[in-house]
């Protein structure tokens, strides 16, 4: 018996499960997929309607900066949640610091980044 993996019409998996289900939301997409495969490492390509691989982030952490960010990227800062569309997040710290930042996107690993923050130098 074959895994179905299930995906919603933006292409983000909402779970792999052993045997085909019934979903009465007829915008769910299903998919058959290989045996183990691993949930947090695929995506569905939308143009080709097929399941592909998460890649990893191809990205710079600078001084009060993350650059090279897929348009869609989430940004995790503690309890809030920033969505990126330019590639560019930027950050203004009054003190020198270092915030953790959990990025996220559909297409991507989830990675988690220090970046080192503080006031520009004048």
């Amino acid at each position: 018996m074959m895994p179905y993996a299930y995906f919603t019409e933006a292409g983000q998996l909402l779970v792999i499960a052993s045997a085909q289900t019934n979903y009465p939301d007829p915008t769910i997409i299903e998919i058959a997929v290989p045996d183990n495969t691993l949930p947090n490492a695929i995506y569905l390509d939308l143009d080709a309607m097929a399941v592909a691989q998460r890649q990893p982030f191809n990205l710079t952490v600078t001084y009060n900066a993350i650059s090279g960010l897929p348009a869609g990227t989430s940004l995790i800062i503690g309890d809030s949640i920033h969505v990126v569309e330019d590639g560019t997040a930027e950050f203004d710290a009054d003190t020198a610091e270092t915030i953790y930042v959990t990025l996220s996107h559909p297409h991507y690993l989830d990675q988690y980044v220090a970046v080192p923050t503080g006031p520009e130098a004048v």
